[in-house]
C-alpha cells in the first residue's frame, strides 16, 4: 500500500526537483545570464527571479523522460527567448546530456503577437517564428506537439478561458500545457483586474489571476494531472540572500505549499485522453503524422 505524502513533504520534493538541474553547477556557471536577467538580478548566486524558468524547465524535463524521446515544443510568447536561453543553458550542463549526448527537444517553434526584431531572438535559436496574435486569432493545429508553453500570456488575453478550452482542442492527447501568470489572493482578483481595464494600454495586463482562477481553468474535462504552485514567498532582486539555494529552496517550497500567495502562479496540465475532440477542428492526416 503506497504512503500518501503530506502537503509539506510534497512541497520540499518540488522545490528540490526544480533546484537539482542547478546544483551541480560550477560557480561560473549562470543560467539567469544565459536568459538573459537584468545586471542587478544576475549580481547573486540564486536569483528569485530564474524561478519561472526552471519550474518550466523540470516540467519538461519529467515529460521528456515520461515519453523516452526528445520533445517538440510550441512556445507562445517568447519575448527575447529567455526560457529558452535558460532551458538550454541547464540541459547543457546536465549529466544526461553530458554523458550520453541525449537532447532535451529536437524541436522548439516560437510564437510571438509581435517577434522582437533584434540579436538576442535570433540567438536563441528556435526552429522556426511565427506571428500569433492569441487574443484575434482562434489557436492553430498544434497535434504535432508535446509541450506548450504560456509563460506569461494568459494574462494579456481578453478571454483566457475560452482560449484554454479552443487550445486543448487542438492538441494530442496527452499533451502537456505549462504557463504561468501574475497571481493575487481570490478576494482581490476582481477588484485589481477592473483597475488593469481602466488603466489599460496596448499590450499590458487585461486579466488579474489568483490560484483559484487558474484552478478552475483546469478543471475542465479538457485538462487532466494538473499542478499548481507558486514561485516565490519574497522576491528582493539583488538581496545577499539570493547567494544561498537555501533561500530560493524555501521560496519555492512556500509557493507549493500556499499557491494562493500573492506573486506568480505556474501550472502544468495534460489534455485529457478522454475527451472528444470538436468536429470542426479534427486534425488533419498531416497534423497527425507529424505528431507521431
Amino acid at each position: 500500500m503506497s504512503v500518501r505524502s503530506s502537503p509539506l513533504q510534497s512541497a520540499l520534493h518540488f522545490a528540490c526537483a526544480v533546484l537539482t538541474p542547478i546544483h551541480h553547477l560550477a560557480p561560473q556557471d549562470s543560467p539567469g545570464e544565459a536568459a538573459g536577467l537584468s545586471p542587478k538580478q544576475n549580481s547573486r548566486r540564486y536569483p528569485i527571479r530564474l524561478a519561472r524558468y526552471l519550474i518550466a524547465y523540470a516540467w519538461m524535463e519529467a515529460h521528456r523522460t515520461r515519453l523516452n524521446r526528445p520533445l517538440r515544443i510550441a512556445e507562445i510568447g517568447i519575448g527575447s527567448g529567455q526560457q529558452k536561453k535558460c532551458a538550454d543553458f541547464v540541459w547543457q550542463h546536465s549529466p544526461a546530456h553530458l554523458h550520453t549526448g541525449q537532447q532535451l527537444y529536437h524541436q522548439w517553434d516560437g510564437f510571438d503577437v509581435a517577434l522582437q526584431d533584434d540579436d538576442s531572438l535570433a540567438q536563441a535559436g528556435y526552429h522556426t517564428l511565427e506571428t500569433f496574435n492569441a487574443d484575434v486569432e482562434q489557436p492553430r493545429s498544434f497535434f504535432r506537439y508535446d509541450v506548450i508553453l504560456l509563460i506569461h500570456v494568459l494574462e494579456h488575453l481578453r478571454d483566457p478561458e475560452t482560449f484554454m478550452e479552443h487550445l486543448a482542442a487542438r492538441l494530442s492527447p496527452g499533451s502537456l500545457v505549462i504557463g504561468g501568470v501574475p497571481s493575487i489572493p481570490h478576494p482581490f482578483q476582481q477588484l485589481r483586474e477592473s483597475r488593469l481595464r481602466k488603466k489599460y494600454d496596448q499590450g499590458g495586463h487585461w486579466c488579474q489571476f489568483s490560484s483559484r482562477r487558474v484552478k478552475n481553468i483546469l478543471r475542465t474535462r479538457s485538462w487532466t494531472d494538473a499542478e499548481v504552485t507558486g514561485a516565490f514567498a519574497l522576491r528582493s532582486s539583488g538581496s545577499p540572500l539570493e547567494d544561498s539555494i537555501r533561500w530560493i529552496h524555501f521560496n519555492l517550497a512556500f509557493a507549493h505549499l500556499f499557491p494562493w500567495w500573492p506573486g506568480e502562479v505556474y501550472f502544468q496540465a495534460q489534455t485529457n485522453p478522454s475527451a472528444p475532440l470538436q468536429p470542426s477542428i479534427t486534425p488533419r492526416p498531416s497534423d497527425i503524422n507529424a505528431s507521431r
